[in-house]
């Protein structure tokens, strides 16, 4: 990896971390590649919301019942797609780029999105969901 881009990243990482301990609302970072705007994409919905409350809200919602779900016990379901790496995935819900702001709607209302989808509707309000995105883009590895 070139020295520069080496150190941009080292940058991004510490402004990221920065950024959380503060409570920031959003980090904008202009980055060259697709998986790099992922990433920041990532840590602006980490900002945003706490990732515990998450994993708390996944557990409750029985999102392992159908998706398969690293770090979420009996989370073995096979009706929907394993969640894992999910943050480094193009596409979220079939069809949308996997944006937080995408996955945040899927979660809230696939339905809405895709209306013969099988995924239920979970009755998480917006800032659930967002909480949800930001434990699957942190955690869901």
């Amino acid at each position: 990896m070139r020295e520069g881009v080496r150190r941009s990243l080292q940058t991004l990482a510490a402004i990221a971390s920065v950024a959380l301990a503060a409570g920031a609302v959003a980090v904008v970072v202009r980055t060259g590649t697709e998986q790099q705007r992922r990433d920041v994409d990532a840590v602006t919905a980490l900002s945003a919301s706490a990732p515990s409350a998450g994993r708390a809200l996944i557990v409750a919602s029985g999102c392992g019942a159908c998706h398969v779900i690293p770090g979420i016990p009996r989370a073995r379901g096979q009706v929907g797609p394993s969640l894992a790496g999910i943050a480094g995935r193009a596409i979220v819900g079939g069809s949308l780029p996997n944006t937080p702001d995408n996955l945040q709607a899927w979660i809230e209302d696939p339905r809405r999105l895709s209306p013969q989808t099988a995924m239920p509707a979970l009755g998480l309000s917006s800032e659930q969901a967002r909480q949800v995105t930001a434990w699957l883009y942190a955690e869901a590895k």
